[in-house]
């Protein structure tokens, strides 16, 4: 799998095609890659936004004006609201006598959009998924996957609240 947000943010997943052996070989899986993944329905390529933009406030659709473009089978999206801490229960002056903790939500908003290459179309579901906290009924965070030019825009995101309420 390669997805790729901007020229500066590609990722390439290990891919093993023999459980046993030389599974971790470079060459072997950068070749797979080149061939199953990369080189892979080039005729059947779309144009995806490619962004990654993070701050500590919302931001709307503005971000894409700073967007470049990129090609794959897919497009992606990924929206995260706010990033899990912990913090200690009671205040302590060493470090060794914390022993409780307790997790919080800090807002931190990222949004990343790109696109998605993959060996096998059965490893991909279009659609969108959202990620809840236990006692929260907003999304920490929100991801989408498309099929389509330009399909990955910041609509995905907020239509995927529209349609949850």
């Amino acid at each position: 799998m390669m997805y790729e947000a901007t020229s500066g943010t590609v990722m390439n997943g290990c891919t093993c095609t023999n459980p046993s052996g030389h599974c971790n070989d470079f060459n072997a899986t950068r070749q797979y890659q080149i061939k199953n993944v990369i080189e892979r329905k080039l005729e059947e390529q779309n144009y995806c936004y490619s962004l990654v933009h993070k701050s500590m406030k919302p931001f709307g659709p503005e971000v894409f004006k700073r967007s470049g473009t990129c090609e794959g089978q897919y497009c992606f999206i990924s929206y995260t609201t706010s990033e899990i801490v912990l913090e200690s229960v009671g205040f302590e002056h060493d470090y060794a006598d914390h022993d409780e903790f307790v997790g919080k939500a800090r807002p931190r908003f990222e949004i990343l959009a790109g696109c998605l290459k993959v060996d096998d179309d059965k490893k991909i579901t279009e659609g969108c998924t959202a990620e809840y906290s236990t006692n929260s009924t907003e999304p920490l965070a929100k991801h989408c996957v498309c099929k389509s030019h330009l399909c990955n825009f910041h609509h995905l995101i907020t239509e995927v609240n529209r349609q949850e309420n």
